[in-house]
């Protein structure tokens, strides 16, 4: 849909400014030449994932999944395991990199670090889920 693909342009202006050619070189080479992302070296945001997940056709959806890979490889958009099944922990060093960037106040952020650490636990969610609390009280 091309009123879409220009919608998606707009927004890559505003977010990729830096670079402002990245996302209609990509928008082009994925229409024109999807198999140039077979090769690792030149798929550097995972859109190979993106192709072969819809076959090669590509609608508004799977253009705005692309895009959202590109936003993530240029640290737009950063994933985050908020269960803690990888890394216990996760969720709060997010956060608290986050609030570390916002105020530049390193006190305040370790402060936040801590706490969230704690009351991520596992243990400690699963004693608040036990009690009937909200956790988020």
């Amino acid at each position: 849909d091309k009123n879409f693909a220009d919608d998606l342009n707009v927004v890559a202006n505003v977010f990729l400014s830096h670079n402002p050619t990245l996302w209609p070189t990509i928008f082009s080479q994925l229409s024109t030449q999807p198999e140039i992302f077979e090769d690792e070296d030149e798929d550097e945001y995972g859109l190979q994932d993106v192709l072969d997940c819809s076959g090669g056709d590509l609608g508004n959806n799977e253009l705005a999944q692309a895009f959202l890979q590109v936003l993530r490889g240029e640290g737009f958009i950063h994933l985050v395991d908020w269960k803690g099944e990888d890394e216990e922990g996760e969720l709060a060093n997010f956060a608290a990199d986050r609030f570390y960037e916002l105020t530049k106040n390193l006190t305040d952020s370790e402060e936040l670090r801590n706490l969230l650490v704690e009351i991520t636990q596992e243990d400690e969610i699963s004693d608040v889920c036990e009690a009937g609390d909200r956790y988020l009280d």
